[in-house]
């Protein structure tokens, strides 16, 4: 079967087509290594078959000389999509998140990578920041506690679709094993700060939208951390760390307010490890 013609979505390594069999097609972008979809598709299975709420899969398969792999579709829209339509649904909405993030951290899987390794490398990497920014992080990330609990990496609203069987979480090639409260920071920062640079009618309907985003956030960190029973003591200084391994992925528009969440952390006392 040959590509429609334009993706259905696009990733940053990836693009998703539809396809046949009520499947889509998750095809690696021209440049990355084919390493990346072998990884996907090893660790999604392993997620599956620890019975969690994921996409199964149907198979590696090569389109037009590039790796893909062919999942199961979920009709439904995605968390995001809802939250739009209904904003007014923010708490709701925020709750569910947090009690399907809580619920994800109750498993551990075997064989996944390790965290702290992953965020290492990603700092390290991050040459947007100064070596000296780069080095501090890294010595804060060392004394961060580790951990064997299942980590998304990348959990946020537009990763959960609404399925008619019940949400389903997707894009699951980043997890790791480590630390949930690690977990719980990138996605605190993914939602409080993915503020669109453009397309409001005026001033204040963009500052109506972060106030809503921080809005959001702060209802769900108040419920995971009642679904999870967890304080997270260092969410503070895993947010450091996530900031600075994410900030090299960001537009240039955005940087700086990720580069603002690692000054003031590295200022602020995150050194203060619990």
């Amino acid at each position: 079967m040959e590509l429609s013609s334009k993706p259905i979505a696009l990733g940053r390594t990836a693009e998703i087509y539809a396809w046949d069999d009520g499947c889509i097609l998750k095809l690696l972008r021209p440049g990355f290594p084919h390493l990346l979809i072998e990884q996907e598709e090893r660790i999604t299975s392993a997620i599956v078959q620890a019975g969690i709420a994921a996409p199964k899969i149907g198979g590696l398969i090569e389109v037009n000389g590039r790796p893909g792999i062919l999942y199961e579709r979920i009709d439904g829209p995605a968390l995001t999509g809802l939250i739009e339509q209904h904003p007014f649904g923010m708490r709701r909405y925020a709750e569910l998140l947090a009690r399907l993030h809580a619920a994800l951290h109750m498993h551990t899987v075997a064989g996944l990578p390790r965290q702290k390794a992953i965020l290492a490398r990603q700092v390290q990497a991050a040459e947007v920041l100064p070596l000296e920014v780069r080095n501090s992080v890294l010595y804060l990330l060392d004394r961060l506690p580790d951990g064997n609990i299942l980590c998304h990496n990348d959990f946020h609203p537009l990763n959960v679709l609404m399925g008619l069987g019940g949400p389903v979480i997707i894009d699951w090639e980043s997890a790791s094993l480590g630390n949930p409260c690690a977990d719980v920071a990138r996605t605190s920062l993914t939602v409080a700060l993915g503020r669109p640079t453009e397309g409001f009618p005026n001033v204040w309907m963009k500052k109506l939208a972060e106030i809503y985003l921080l809005a959001f956030t702060s209802v769900y960190l108040a419920r995971y951390r009642s679904f999870a029973h967890d304080r997270l003591p260092n969410l503070r200084a895993w947010q450091t760390v996530q900031a600075a391994a994410k900030v090299q992925y960001e537009a240039p528009a955005n940087q700086g307010m990720w580069m603002e969440v690692i000054k003031k952390g590295l200022k602020d006392g995150t050194d203060r490890i619990g």
